[in-house]
Order: C-alpha cells, then structure tokens, then sequence
C-alpha cells in the first residue's frame, strides 16, 4: 500500500474483523471508536458455516468455541406449542466443513479486540464530519480531533455517517415490525444444547438459541406500526403483554430475563444497496448492507466483508481499485441475501389467517428440504466472492 495510511471507522464486529484480516495481510490500520471504552451491544449471535470457515482462517474459530454452543437443529412450532418440525442443520456442517455456532456477543467481541493489539483502537471517537479532498480525507471527531487518511472504511454500523452524507444512498426503511432480544439465565439446563428454536405465531415469533452457562439468548419480533413501535417499552412486562397466551417456554423465557439484558430494537432495512465504494472510501457491514435479522446473516456478512477487502487489498496496490474489486465480488452477493431475508421475513411474521395456515403447513410438510435449501443458498460462497 506504499506506506498509505488506511483508517477504520467503527470499533464493532466488522471493523475489527477487517483490522485483524489486514494485519494478518501485513496492513496496518487504526480503528476509531464512538464508545468510551469496550462496550459490546448486543445479547447473542449465531454464525453460520460462512462465517465459521472465515474465522478459522484467521485462527479465530478455536477460540471461541470454548464460549459456543455448535448447532445441529432447528425445532420450529406454533406459539399454542403444535410441532410443524425439525431441521437437521447438521448438513450444513457437512456440506460447508464449518459449524453453526451461538455465543454471546460480548464473548465475540472481546476475543476479537483481544486479536489486535490496543494501539489499534481509540475509544470515544465519534465521527461527525468527513471531508473528501482531492488527495486525502479528513475525519473529524465530535471531541474536536481530526485524522487524515489516505483510505478510510466505514464499519459504522446501520447509521454509518458516509453512508447518508457520502455515499448518498436511500435512507432505511421501517420493516413493519419491532423487536425485543435478550439473555435469559436458568438454575438449571432448560433447552438441548445443539438445539435452537422458532415458534411462530400471528404476526409474531420467537427464536430461542441455548449458551453455555444455561444462559438462552432470545429474541422476539411483532409487527406493528412505526408510531405504535415508539411506545414500546424495554421491560419484560412489555414483552408478555404480547405474548401472554403463547405456551411454554415463552413465558419462563422471559422472566427469567434480567431486564438490563433486554434491548429494543425497530427491525430497519434496504434492498438498495447499489453502491460499496467510492474511489478511497469504502463500506462494510451494516454500514453497506442493512438488512433484516430473519436469515442471521447480518454479522456474517460483516465477517466475509471484511475477508474479501483484505484480500483485495492484499492483491492490489491502488486502494481504490482495490475497493472496487471488494464491490464488484460483494455486491451481487450481499443484495441477493439481503432480498432473501426481507422474504424470509415477510413469511414468518404473516398476519393473514389464511396465509398463517399455508406457512404454517408449508413448514410442517416441506420445512426440512425448504429451510435448508434457504439456509443453503445464502450460506454457501463461490470461490472468489
């Protein structure tokens, strides 16, 4: 890179997966914060086999299955407690060599920021302004600081600043629905191990992931309007105010949630998502693809953003067309599974009773071969993407 100096705007999962990938390419860079101090959001995560296979390549994968659960099935059932069936996804480790894992977030992250040396990251940076000159960008920082870079990659998050004010890409649209996710924390083992779960219910549903620790990541998501979503509250009260007639686990779910580990979150998106880089300047992650939860490929997309980039950037000497390799090989990729999980979305959170009936029987005769044939499509990467 000709001693250019490339800097990395936010400090979550896809900007410290893209530092440990350069560094592992002999690219330095420097992570610049908006938090304090180390401070992962998030309850949970799952990582599918793509994201998996990455974080071996960088000698990641064997430090965190210590904290993981490894995956081997999807039990899917109504909210009344009627089984519709399970999905063996112990075929996707098969067929990929990687495993699905959950963790907590938190875990995830600090073995991450563990993976890079402290000089890498400065804390309590929160950009505010980019100015894009003819040789260089200035970042400037709400503390008044300023850095000047050669390259900058926005890792930002779904409210990335180069986003709205560089890239000029349409602004997110609401989802129809909110959602609740946190940790709930048991005396005893309550759910299998390699087991998650999804009960669907009318315009709702609930995933369940068990943690070491009998620890039970969760999250649910109901369908409402944007005005009535900004009257939801972050309590487990709230919580059970829509799911009180739903059977067990749901309610033991969520009472046995401490409610500083519950986090509200509205479900935001878009499908357009037409442009990675401009010139020295580069998206990744939620920052580039904002898409909806409903495939768990958020995080992972991050993970194979940032492995594509560094090896891009590993492969050619001019950032900028280094940064339009990384789009030209992530573009079609991250759309398609974006459009994907929008889909996916819209099917499990149907209102309609008629339509409720139809998904619900598709997914008792056909959710083996149909789930997994999704799973499939998004999880598995051609050489080169």
């Amino acid at each position: 890179m000709n001693n250019q100096k490339i800097i990395i705007i936010g400090g979550g999962i896809g900007g410290l997966m893209t530092a440990i990938a350069l560094n592992k390419k002999g690219i330095q860079t420097t992570i610049f914060e908006r938090e304090k101090y180390f401070n992962p959001a998030g309850a949970g995560i799952a990582l599918w086999s793509n994201a998996t296979s990455v974080l071996d390549k960088l000698g990641l994968l064997i430090k965190l299955l210590p904290y993981s659960n490894v995956l081997n099935k999807i039990k899917i059932s109504t909210s009344s407690g009627t089984p519709l069936n399970v999905v063996n996804i112990k075929k996707l480790e098969d067929k990929f060599h990687f495993p699905s894992i959950v963790l907590l977030r938190s875990d995830l992250q600090r073995e991450l920021l563990n993976a890079i040396p402290s000089s890498q990251i400065q804390f309590n940076k929160q950009s505010v302004k980019i100015e894009n000159k003819t040789n260089e960008i200035i970042i400037h920082f709400s503390d008044g600081t300023f850095e000047i870079a050669d390259a900058v990659i926005f890792a930002d998050g779904i409210h990335s600043i180069a986003r709205k004010n560089i890239f000029k890409l349409p602004s997110l649209k609401y989802a129809g629905r909110t959602s609740w996710r946190g940790v709930a924390q048991f005396d005893k083992p309550f759910f299998s191990t390699d087991t998650s779960y999804e009960i669907f219910g009318k315009g709702k549903r609930i995933g369940i992931f068990p943690l070491r620790n009998n620890l039970a990541y969760w999250y649910a998501a109901v369908n409402m309007t944007e005005e009535k979503a900004t009257k939801q509250k972050r309590t487990a009260e709230c919580v059970l105010s829509h799911f009180k007639d739903w059977a067990d686990p749901v309610s033991s779910l969520i009472k046995n949630t401490n409610e500083e580990r519950l986090i509200l979150t509205d479900i935001n998106y878009t499908l357009d998502i037409n442009s990675l880089a401009n010139n020295n300047m580069v998206l990744l992650g939620d920052a580039a693809h904002p898409m909806t939860p409903d495939l768990g490929q958020g995080a992972c997309q991050a993970i194979e953003d940032a492995y594509i980039l560094a090896e891009c950037l590993s492969e050619n000497k001019d950032i900028s067309n280094s940064f339009k390799s990384y789009e030209n090989k992530r573009l079609k990729r991250v759309k398609s599974i974006a459009k994907n999980s929008f889909r996916m979305g819209k099917i499990r959170q149907i209102e309609n009773p008629i339509a409720l009936a139809i998904r619900n029987n598709l997914f008792r005769v056909l959710s083996k071969n149909f789930v997994l044939r999704m799973l499939t499509k998004n999880i598995g990467i051609k050489k080169g993407h």
